[in-house]
């Protein structure tokens, strides 16, 4: 629950309020009820700046007259006829970006735009490159007066232009803005179709020129290639160094014996790496099972199987048979035999492994005889092989030169038949059907939900409001002139306003004794409402100068007898003050007491004058006396703290000089007057504030308002309010029947008079 703490007060001499010091303790969160009632009441004010933010929309809208986009999409792929791959595709890829941004500056060159004006008759248009005048110009004309009309129109012809690549792709968009949908269209179309046409243009040209250097340097090339390969072939043919298939015998037969040699090495090793093997068993006296032949041999297989299914049939005989009985013996003496015939098995194959190793060995080293024998030829050939590689070194540059060329020539012969696809125009400009930007009606909208929003903000940005006590606007009267008071019973007015002045109110005048009145014949029909119900007067307020008492005459007239008899009620409360405890105060009125409001607003202030830290809350939801010359018309109050849609400290005024703070009574327009409960006020209202000292409730005529039993159980103590010149007495009972068990809290009552 938010709370608000007001224990942060100087005691320096009288105790002074600093509004900075007391501040509610505010949740981490947004109040909404808060928020929406500051926006229910400011309401006009979010209404003027959104209509204004509308209208400065609608203005910016006439002020700058509609324009229309109209654009045409080329294709310009760098990469179409090339069929470079590897490395050389790779820096092709790298430079497509390159291309196609010289492409665009090629497409908003001089040569293109000075085309499409002369083409499109720029010069005469007014838009472009006629002068216009002031009017015309504000609708969108050139008013441009340097230049000759051609030259004005390119220049505005550039600033029209917009060429830009369209993301992840080799297409670019040319487009053109113009006052007039059809006017952009055909500009844009024909800003294309010039550059399409002056690249296409271009590259015939220069194509055509390659094509024929290219022509005369081939035929030059291709007899070079024949005569270098001729050379070659005749020398082979004189020192017979090549075979039907065109290889070197020499080289040839070497080839051939090393690949033979290596391969014949590898399976003699493999060979003798199994002979080693068997020949380590056979010492260590292992058996030859687990090698990899006898596990892959279908005898030795074969052998197992029949050996495991003979043994499982004898662990199922010898269960029930004798270990002496001729079938379990006959099944011995066949396992034995079947284990015999594994054993030759496997001695075969190890017989088998070694004589593989030799003969593999054996014909290693006829390979290598061989090998050797032939290398031994090679020396006889290396001269004449010397000088053919000379001619095949000539024959090869010849022929690299030859096929670059022929392959160029291939490559400039695709590329111009694939013009049309490398650059082309795969979409054509059409007429916008509305202008650019937000329509009028639009803007003026968004304008005005955008005032929406900052009224809003504007709204709920201000600062709390602080309240200060206004003095009438009617002038005191003087002491000289007041009528005559009739004094209070006890008697020492004079003296007990003197001593309140000369603590709190230093420098004021003193007060000459007053003579104490007749008292009143006991046949009088006017008496007392308090005596009447055998209550004790607490004090005497007399000589308002205005009859509802909402002035601070206990600030602006502090020895007059009004300020004494208030001076003296909050004396007579402070004696049943607890320490450490917050002092609830009820201030009600027996009848229609006009003065009641004022007189509970100058018992705060004379309090918080003698250093008590005062919360003031109005709960006279009916009559709003205070609220209304405080809050004026809050929408926020006390009904609204009591059931928990905002904390206190969302709605608390503050004084900006006295320790003294407010809650007021929200207005109410439906008229059904709120009735809080004993339960939300102290959860809500009590529980919600900290740090005060003394709280006083307006409670407004006790014996009429809904709200009496709850404030009277939470009230320490109860004032009842009544004015001498009323009959309270049927009053007064009721008001106390109203109290119930808390009339037990009535002090007494203060005459109004």
């Amino acid at each position: 629950m938010n709370s608000f703490n007001a224990s942060a007060v100087a005691d320096d001499g009288h105790r002074a309020f600093d509004p900075s010091a007391v501040q509610p303790a505010r949740s981490p969160g947004l109040n909404l009820g808060a928020a929406r009632a500051k926006l229910c009441a400011g309401k006009t004010k979010i209404l003027a700046i959104a209509c204004l933010c509308a209208l400065l929309a609608g203005l910016y809208g006439v002020l700058n007259p509609p324009s229309y986009q109209a654009s045409a999409r080329i294709l310009i792929d760098p990469r179409a006829g090339q069929t470079t791959t590897g490395s050389d595709g790779q820096a092709s890829s790298s430079s497509d970006a390159s291309i196609l941004e010289s492409q665009i500056q090629v497409i908003m060159s001089d040569t293109v735009l000075a085309s499409v004006v002369e083409t499109e008759k720029l010069a005469l248009d007014p838009e472009f490159g006629i002068s216009a005048g002031p009017v015309a110009a504000a609708l969108g004309a050139n008013a441009d007066q340097s230049g000759t009309p051609e030259q004005r129109a390119l220049e505005a012809l550039t600033k029209a232009l917009t060429v830009s690549r369209v993301p992840g792709s080799f297409v670019v968009d040319v487009s053109v803005t113009t006052r007039m949908a059809q006017k952009s269209a055909r500009i844009a179309q024909a800003v294309a179709d010039t550059y399409v046409r002056t690249e296409r243009e271009a590259k015939a040209s220069e194509a055509g020129n390659a094509a024929s250097k290219l022509s005369q340097r081939l035929d030059e090339l291709r007899a070079d290639v024949k005569a270098a390969e001729d050379a070659v072939e005749k020398y082979k043919s004189a020192n017979r160094l090549d075979d039907p298939a065109g290889r070197l015998i020499n080289d040839q037969q070497l080839s051939q014996l090393s690949t033979e040699l290596i391969a014949a090495r590898a399976r003699a090793a493999q060979s003798r790496t199994k002979f080693e093997q068997i020949e380590r068993f056979q010492r260590a006296g292992t058996s030859l099972d687990t090698l990899a032949d006898a596990i892959q041999s279908e005898i030795i297989t074969q052998l197992r199987v029949r050996l495991a299914s003979l043994r499982a049939q004898m662990v199922a005989r010898q269960a029930i048979l004798h270990p002496d009985n001729p079938e379990l013996k006959q099944m011995r003496d066949q396992a034995a035999s079947l284990g015999r015939q594994i054993n030759v098995e496997l001695e075969r194959i190890a017989s088998s492994a070694k004589a593989e190793a030799v003969r593999l060995q054996t014909n290693v080293l006829e390979l290598e005889r061989e090998l050797e024998k032939r290398s031994g030829d090679n020396a006889r050939v290396q001269k004449s092989r010397s000088s053919l590689r000379a001619l095949e070194r000539v024959a090869e540059a010849k022929r690299t030169l030859y096929e670059a060329f022929l392959a160029k020539t291939r490559q400039l012969s695709e590329q111009n038949a694939n013009d049309a696809a490398t650059i082309r125009i795969v979409s054509r400009a059409s007429a916008p059907a509305t202008p650019d930007g937000l329509p009028l009606p639009v803007l003026a909208l968004l304008g005005f939900g955008a005032g929406l929003f900052v009224g809003a903000g504007y709204v709920l940005a201000r600062p709390s409001v602080s309240f200060s006590f206004a003095t009438p606007t009617h002038p005191v009267p003087a002491q000289s002139e007041r009528p005559p008071q009739p004094a209070p019973a006890a008697g020492g007015i004079a003296e007990r306003m003197n001593a309140h002045a000369a603590t709190h109110f230093p420098g004021a005048p003193p007060v000459a004794p007053q003579p104490a009145a007749a008292p009143a014949p006991a046949s009088a029909s006017v008496r007392p409402a308090a005596a009447e119900a055998s209550l004790p007067v607490l004090a005497t307020v007399s000589g308002l100068t205005d009859p509802s008492g909402l002035y601070p005459f206990v600030i602006s007239d502090p020895i007059s007898l009004a300020s004494a008899g208030v001076g003296q009620l909050n004396r007579h409360l402070r004696t049943t003050r607890r320490r450490g405890l917050a002092q609830m105060v009820l201030v009600g009125a027996c009848g229609a007491v006009e003065a009641r409001p004022g007189i509970a607003m100058n018992l705060a202030l004379i309090a918080a004058a003698g250093g008590d830290r005062v919360l003031l809350i109005d709960a006279d939801f009916s009559g709003r006396a205070l609220s209304a010359t405080l809050a004026g018309t809050a929408v926020l109050g006390l009904g609204e703290i009591a059931g928990g849609i905002v904390a206190p400290g969302d709605v608390m005024i503050k004084h900006p000089t006295l320790t003294v703070a407010f809650l007021p009574a929200a207005e109410h327009r439906h008229g059904t007057e709120p009735t809080l409960s004993e339960h939300a006020l102290r959860e809500h209202v009590i529980g919600g504030v900290s740090g005060f000292d003394l709280i006083i409730f307006d409670g407004g005529e006790l014996a009429e308002r809904a709200s009496t039993s709850a404030l009277g159980a939470i009230a320490h103590d109860i004032v009842v309010v009544t004015n001498q010149t009323h009959a309270a007495h049927p009053a007064l009972h009721s008001t106390l029947d109203i109290l119930g068990l808390n009339r037990s809290k009535v002090r007494g009552t203060l005459s109004v008079v």
